[in-house]
């Protein structure tokens, strides 16, 4: 009698876990669910790319408005079709810190605007699914071994978090499948 009573426990248990994390994952927006297509980071950033998207005065507006800038970039961009429609989109880090996080300014190309402003080392634009934006997962290191995954999604007409941010650890070997398995755009060894 004991015995089924832990084994009824034990099952009772695994259930309700495995329930959980369906359900956490079902409860995700649609958009924040669609697959990841690509990665960013600093080093495919560059001078040719801003300057032929003429961003100075949107950039500079930027830092006008914001007291909490510490060391500046904003003088290079990195050129990606997010929405598929032939005219790039710009990742233009604005301040990055002494781990390789950055803020990034998302910028429409054609009329040049801030589509919001997201924070990583690394970008993740997911495949378009809904609307005209697709959501941009981004991966902010804590330390050498864990970093903060979170997913940004166009709402209201700007970029803004629409996951909880969440740990992953190579330590817990709890990353995404598709982690380790997206390279950098500007990779030329792939």
């Amino acid at each position: 009698m004991k015995r089924a009573f832990i084994i009824l426990a034990i099952w009772c248990c695994l259930v309700s876990h495995c329930g959980a994390k369906a359900k956490a994952r079902r409860w995700l927006p649609k958009d924040a669910r669609t697959k990841v297509i690509a990665r960013i980071d600093f080093e495919c950033a560059n001078q040719i790319a801003f300057g032929k998207a003429k961003l100075n005065r949107k950039v500079a507006r930027i830092f006008q408005h914001s007291e909490r800038w510490g060391i500046k970039w904003g003088n290079i961009a990195f050129a990606y079709d997010l929405n598929k429609d032939s005219i790039p989109e710009y990742f233009v880090p604005l301040q990055c810190s002494a781990t390789g996080n950055c803020d990034w300014g998302v910028f429409a190309g054609r009329p040049v605007r801030l589509l919001g402003i997201i924070n990583g080392e690394w970008i993740f634009p997911r495949q378009l699914s809904i609307g005209r934006w697709p959501a941009i997962s981004t991966c902010s290191h804590q330390n050498a071994s864990d970093c903060m995954l979170v997913t940004f999604c166009f709402r209201r007409g700007k970029y803004q978090p629409c996951t909880r941010g969440y740990v992953i650890s190579a330590y817990q070997h709890n990353e995404p499948k598709w982690f380790g398995t997206i390279h950098p755009l500007c990779d030329l060894n792939q």
